[in-house]
């Protein structure tokens, strides 16, 4: 289970109770979290108020979409996400 915050980025909550914290020390976009979503491939998909930041959890890293990537400028939605039937 993966946990967004407005503050403190984003919590993976293990089933043994343990948890695991990714911020912007992670390279987490920015640690406000609007909604977080995981994909058919297991990837996360973090909506933050800098961007999208996508987790891998194979290669155990973030990676960052902006503007530069196509997104449109400015601030996400709370609680705003998607999944389409491809993933």
């Amino acid at each position: 289970m993966w946990i967004a915050t407005l503050s403190k980025g984003i919590f993976m909550l293990k089933q043994n109770g343990e948890h695991v914290h990714y911020d912007m020390n992670n390279a987490l976009e920015s640690n406000i979290v609007y909604a977080v979503q995981t994909d058919k491939s297991g990837k996360v998909w973090a909506s933050t108020s800098s961007g999208i930041s996508v987790f891998d959890p194979v290669k155990m890293r973030f990676y960052n979409l902006s503007t530069n990537d196509g997104l449109p400028n400015g601030d996400y939605a709370m609680a705003g996400y998607h999944q389409n039937k491809y993933g």
